[in-house]
């Protein structure tokens, strides 16, 4: 049983890296299998979080129940460090599963003591990396901090998957804090270290993230091509998650085809090619005023045209000159990455206009 078992172990390990992840699933279940008949705790909990991990992809999370009642069992009785570590990390990938990342992030931090204090320094990296992604939207210095320490440990252990991990989710924080140059060079040497070891299912996840900077860096054409890569690596394999992915590429992709810039009236955002996707939910009056510009583009309006039709104001130059001055300087601060070299609204000396050289599209209501 027990080569059987170290068989399952290493078949669950390469399913998985490959995007196997219904295959990974089976494995995993009969290493937790097997090893529940043996006592072999550790080669359960193995199983246990790899069961995790592939039942998340899929989104096939239901029949994980029974596995978690036993963490909980064992959550309680006086174990080492070591398995008590695992008990507490596997609890906390559940949550994080389940989308608590609150009680996530609670169970990773005691586990990384635990851990800590047993020197098991692999699942001490996998927890650092774990604890970034529940931390990142809250705290993204937090996050990097964590990653830091992650990265330093996977390359002294010579952890490539981890760290190849790592990489990702500090491109992901990079990216979230709009620092778009940074986040290009972590995820190029992802996408590296993915290469020199065959992690082909972060290789596609790589691309996805490679689509998005190049977006946010305005490199349309760029974004096009990672964001059809990705599609092609995806395949026909049944993960949940990658479907929901593909769609969003090929639905994004489209939509890059045929728009410099996009007013979605239903959600009160906008996006363009050099910005990415801006919120106007709090500004209703700029928002109308981009539409009055795309729905007329190249028609010039004079500042009179301009507070009658968005205002709704007889114009009085002394009281409204200066807003509407304000008003483009800020409609441009939100639409422009140079609000000193506007492409977008434009003026000439017969008025404000959209230039009739971009694609806009408008989503009604």
């Amino acid at each position: 049983m027990l080569s059987e078992m170290s068989s399952n172990i290493n078949l669950a390990k390469l399913n998985y890296q490959r995007g196997h992840y219904q295959e990974a699933c089976d494995n995993s279940e009969r290493i937790c299998s097997d090893a529940e008949a043996i006592g072999d705790l550790q080669s359960w909990l193995f199983g246990v979080r790899f069961l995790i991990q592939a039942s998340s992809e899929l989104g096939k999370l239901d029949h994980f129940h029974k596995h978690f009642s036993k963490l909980l069992v064992y959550e309680k009785e006086n174990a080492s460090s070591e398995i008590y570590g695992k008990v507490l990390h596997n609890i906390g990938l559940w949550k994080m599963a389940l989308g608590d990342n609150t009680h996530a992030k609670e169970y990773f931090q005691k586990a990384l003591h635990e851990c800590t204090q047993a020197q098991d320094l692999e699942t001490v990296s996998r927890l650092l990396q774990e604890l970034a992604i529940v931390t990142m939207n809250e705290n993204p210095i937090e996050a990097l901090k964590y990653l830091d320490k992650a990265l330093l440990l996977t390359q002294e252990l010579n952890l490539e998957e981890i760290h190849t991990s790592c990489l990702v989710v500090k491109s992901h924080v990079f990216l979230d804090e709009k620092r778009a140059d940074d986040a290009l060079d972590a995820i190029w040497k992802a996408y590296e270290k993915a290469q020199q070891n065959s992690l082909h299912y972060l290789i596609v996840y790589i691309l996805v993230q490679m689509a998005a900077v190049y977006e946010a860096q305005g490199k349309r054409n760029e974004a096009a091509i990672y964001r059809s890569l990705a599609m092609k690596g995806m395949g026909s394999e049944g993960s949940t998650r990658l479907r929901t992915v593909k769609a969003q590429l090929a639905k994004e992709n489209h939509v890059s085809s045929e728009a410099d810039l996009i007013i979605d009236s239903t959600s009160f955002k906008v996006k363009t090619t050099s910005k990415g996707s801006v919120d106007f939910k709090n500004q209703h009056i700029l928002f109308d005023l981009l539409k009055l510009f795309a729905q007329n583009q190249g028609i010039r309006f004079t500042k009179s045209q301009l507070i009658e039709k968005v205002w709704g104001y007889a114009y009085d130059p002394a009281v409204h000159d200066n807003l509407i001055y304000v008003s483009i300087k800020r409609l441009r601060n939100l639409l422009e990455p140079d609000a000193n070299s506007a492409s977008i609204v434009l003026r000439d000396r017969k008025g404000y206009y959209l230039p009739p050289n971009i694609t806009v599209r408008v989503i009604a209501n």
